[in-house]
């Protein structure tokens, strides 16, 4: 009899125990379905801020060690009366400062490896009150990147009769990020200077694209 009831409690337990336990799983499955998407958007947008530091960081290396001189870049034409004529672009200089920007940034990528972004708990609820609060989820990316880049050119009048023109490099990188549960593409856009003078004389309407 003693024995029966003994083994009844027990058997009653163990069912309670079960029963906790299954409630705490579906818990845990349920938080995890919640959280997970918001985890994943808040990953991306720190992702992205990795990505634009490690792009500028790569470019304003490359700057300081190769930047070219402005007459590398452009020649300005006079006419015989010493008005400005023409700007134009060295062709083979602006394609070869291009192609050193977008081997640098792959690069750098590439030495990137893994990284892992932090994502407060708290932000990742949603809830105001709760941003940035609480234990830090850290989640690996890896990055693969292809860059693309394209001169501009941009003038700005600085006094009487004097025109500021600056060589604008836009570069813009479409970049590949694996995070758990997936990859995500995105794509960072900057823009540098990469030479810049002081014109004297009325700028023509047309020059070097």
């Amino acid at each position: 009899m003693r024995y029966r009831r003994y083994y009844n409690k027990r058997k009653i337990l163990a069912f309670r125990f079960l029963a906790v336990f299954l409630a705490f799983c579906i818990l845990l499955i349920y938080v995890d379905s919640r959280l997970r998407p918001a985890i994943r958007e808040f990953a991306v947008l720190e992702a992205h801020a990795v990505a634009t530091s490690v792009m500028n960081r790569a470019v304003e290396k490359l700057l300081i060690e190769k930047a070219p001189d402005y007459s590398e870049l452009v020649t300005i034409v006079y006419s015989e009366n010493g008005a400005i004529a023409a700007i134009t672009g060295n062709i083979v200089a602006l394609n070869l400062f291009k192609s050193q920007v977008a081997n640098a940034i792959d690069a750098a990528f590439d030495s990137a490896g893994k990284t892992y972004v932090g994502v407060p708990l708290g932000s990742a609820t949603g809830l105001t009150v709760l941003s940035g609060l609480g234990p830090v989820i850290d989640v690996s990316v890896s990055y693969s990147s292809s860059t693309e880049s394209d001169f501009e050119n941009e003038f700005t009048a600085v006094g009487m009769n004097q025109t500021q023109h600056r060589v604008m490099l836009s570069v813009t990188s479409n970049i590949l990020m694996a995070l758990a549960g997936g990859r995500v593409a995105n794509t960072v856009t900057t823009t540098f200077c990469v030479a810049q003078t002081v014109i004297v004389g009325t700028v023509p309407d047309i020059v070097f694209n």
